[in-house]
């Protein structure tokens, strides 16, 4: 019934409230939104993962009311709330970018940035100076025989996880073939190689694969 009462003489005249007649000076009471609270997280990732951009959605006025939170920028998406007087509301949006670079973001006027970088890479490293395994002992058997063993430490300097293929060869392929073996090493492992030899003169092998040598160069030692 209170909708057949007369409005009140400062909102407009004396006429029932539901024909919504106001006075044109007077702006009628209704729904008001606030947009606060801007977070990007993580604001660092790797090409392909996920970015999460929320905000708060406030109704500030008398009256509920629907409102649309539109982010722009790099990435377009816009959510639709309804919210009752005084009630807020958390909105996310979710982003999966691919270009390493830096995206900027905004939401209703709050703005923020993020940074995509390339991942890391597996980097395997040998000594420095070292292209031939190292000879860790050497005997003669009587009265034709050697004894020989061999050893040589691998390290994944980089930043990721890695699989390397290794190729072992030796001074004498005619009578050992040479051979490979696969090494997979988080960051910051080490594999140490180790190989055994009876032979009827003394060996040389060699590891070669895809690494970084800590001294950037060819050099050899045994």
């Amino acid at each position: 019934m209170s909708d057949w009462l007369p409005r009140l003489p400062t909102e407009g005249p004396p006429l029932p409230k539901f024909l919504d007649i106001y006075w044109p000076w007077y702006t009628p009471p209704g729904a008001g939104f606030s947009v606060s609270n801007l977070v990007i997280s993580p604001a660092e990732v790797n090409p392909g993962q996920t970015v999460t951009i929320t905000c708060t959605v406030t109704n500030t006025g008398a009256e509920a009311g629907t409102y649309t939170v539109k982010m722009e920028g790099d990435f377009i998406a816009q959510q639709t709330v309804t919210l009752a007087p005084e009630e807020s509301k958390t909105v996310s949006f979710e982003v999966t970018p691919t270009v390493a670079k830096t995206y900027n973001v905004s939401v209703d006027g709050l703005s923020g940035s993020f940074r995509v970088i390339a991942p890391p890479i597996d980097q395997f490293y040998l000594p420095p100076t070292f292209t031939k395994a190292k000879i860790t002992e050497q005997w003669q058997m009587p009265p034709y025989y050697y004894v020989m063993q061999f050893e040589c430490p691998i390290t994944n300097k980089g930043g990721s996880t890695g699989t390397h293929t290794i190729t072992v060869s030796n001074n004498h392929p005619g009578d050992l073939p040479p051979w490979t073996f696969q090494v997979t090493l988080a960051p910051g492992q080490t594999y140490l190689w180790t190989y055994s030899q009876f032979a009827i003169w003394p060996m040389t092998f060699y590891l070669a694969g895809d690494w970084v040598r800590d001294n950037h160069s060819e050099g050899a030692a045994t």
